[in-house]
């Protein structure tokens, strides 16, 4: 027999001295910092108590800054498969989306009569619009985007979900976030930046076994306190090594 845990509500967390939470949860929370959605962040980061202390990240800061990018041409194609019934389901979230537009719209007209291929869209807490698009996302992942080009490929309708998918999540962080316009050939782009573990972020302890080797940690310099590894956490002395030798592997 399986039970289904319950969804923590609100002021659970805010009663709760610990939490945990999935790495997709952090993320998620992460990416709506300053706009729409900002108390998912602040419900994980503080308790009735005050803040809480320590944050663990089970995993290397291989991606210690997230990039996030927006092309014109991609925001536009999204905007277009939104069908009648979601904006009518999501009225809020697809004027978001069209504002976000409007703006890109305005800014590359303003770089191509300028002629500047980098320029400050907004700074942080002054876009155009906020919205969460979680609901909107779901909705958009289950359209048959293969039935509407006309075939029936399973693989196809995944294929563009997941590239409408990036393409909405890009659009939630951008509006969150500062951004800058970009244009590189013909192609206008928003982008901007976020780190993935905040500088506010209090007592953060990453399981990172490869620390001590990873120049990262040294670029923070007293930001980043290394522990070094025990001696013997890594017994490789029940590991059979099998070797096969033969030739022309890859390319060469």
């Amino acid at each position: 027999m399986s039970i289904k845990p319950a969804a923590a509500h609100p002021e659970q967390l805010r009663a709760s001295d610990v939490v945990v939470i999935t790495h997709a949860a952090y993320t998620s929370a992460k990416k709506t910092l300053s706009g729409f959605s900002a108390d998912r962040w602040h419900n994980l980061t503080h308790w009735q108590g005050g803040r809480r202390l320590l944050t663990i990240v089970d995993e290397a800061l291989a991606n210690v800054v997230e990039h996030s990018q927006l092309k014109l041409d991609e925001l536009s194609r999204t905007i277009g498969h939104i069908t009648q019934e979601m904006r009518l389901s999501h009225p809020i979230e697809v004027e978001a989306l069209e504002t976000l537009r409007e703006s890109m719209l305005s800014h590359a007209a303003a770089n191509d009569g300028f002629g500047l291929g980098t320029a400050l869209a907004w700074e942080a807490g002054s876009s155009p619009a906020n919205a969460d698009l979680t609901a909107l996302r779901a909705d958009m992942r289950n359209l048959r985007y293969d039935k509407i080009n006309g075939k029936d490929d399973e693989n196809e309708r995944q294929r563009l979900a997941q590239r409408f998918d990036k393409t909405l999540a890009s659009a939630e962080a951008l509006l969150d976030q500062y951004a800058f316009m970009t244009l590189q050939g013909v192609q206008h782009s928003l982008n901007s930046s976020a780190l993935t573990v905040p500088l506010e972020l209090p007592g953060p302890v990453v399981l990172d076994a490869t620390a001590g080797v990873d120049l990262m940690y040294d670029l923070m310099e007293d930001r980043a306190d290394i522990i070094p590894t025990p001696k013997g956490v890594r017994d490789y002395s029940n590991v059979t090594l099998h070797v096969a030798r033969t030739e022309r592997i890859g390319k060469s």
